[in-house]
């Protein structure tokens, strides 16, 4: 191995253990697709070490994934928001009571969403027979917010991981593994959301996306051939 060789090496292996050491990846796999975290591993070394002609068959091959399961997978890091969730209370009424402090917490039978207009977030309420009264109020409330309109657009806070460690075609590729989707605001990639929010919160001109050039990959079938794929160094 010559010195070009091994700084390479050194190079991946220390994207790797960022990957490793990143807390954003889900814990837990897809149920359809790769565990998001060894699909980026294993696309990193196919990469960087090896560097075989067609990256993505050779990582589809060594995660045993079929075409499918390769847009599954990368569906999974889709750049979107999510809304918060507590497994805790997940489904318990929280209608607030009258005679104690608190919630109901009964077991709710009726569900909606719910909207800050401030920022575009929102969460899922959830309510129990015993206060329709009440559900009934916030329903029409959220009802009016949404047709008056001017509700932004909420910022991600998921997914955007694989163009934080390779450079690609991201875009066609979250497109074509979640139809109809579209790009946020603050781009594509994680790293950037926390600046790029900053950003726009002062009113900046418009920022478009522009599809970088390179040489054609082949993708599994169901994709289009797209730029080659490139490391993010650190």
């Amino acid at each position: 191995m010559d010195g070009h060789e091994l700084k390479r090496t050194l190079e991946v292996h220390e994207i790797i253990a960022r990957v490793y050491a990143d807390d954003r990846f889900p814990a837990r796999r897809g149920s359809l697709g790769a565990d998001l975290r060894m699909f980026t591993v294993t696309t990193l070394w196919v990469l960087g070490i090896e560097q075989v002609p067609n990256p993505w068959q050779r990582v589809c091959g060594i995660l045993h994934l079929n075409a499918r399961q390769f847009w599954w997978t990368i569906e999974q890091d889709v750049p979107r928001y999510e809304p918060p969730q507590n497994p805790a209370v997940m489904g318990a009424c929280e209608a607030p009571m009258i005679r104690r402090a608190g919630e109901c917490g009964q077991r709710s039978c009726t569900s909606f969403r719910v909207t800050d207009p401030a920022d575009g977030t929102w969460r899922s309420a959830a309510f129990c027979r015993r206060h329709d009264g009440y559900a009934h109020e916030m329903r029409r409330a959220e009802m009016a917010r949404v047709k008056a309109g001017g509700i932004p657009e909420p910022l991600p806070n998921a997914g955007g991981l694989l163009p934080c460690y390779f450079s690609w075609a991201w875009a066609d590729a979250y497109t074509t593994a979640k139809p109809g989707w579209k790009p946020p605001r603050v781009g594509i990639c994680a790293d950037d959301w926390p600046v790029m929010a900053k950003v726009i919160a002062l009113g900046p001109p418009a920022l478009s996306l522009i599809a970088g050039d390179g040489e054609a990959v082949p993708l599994p079938s169901g994709g289009r051939p797209a730029p080659s794929l490139r490391l993010v160094t650190p």
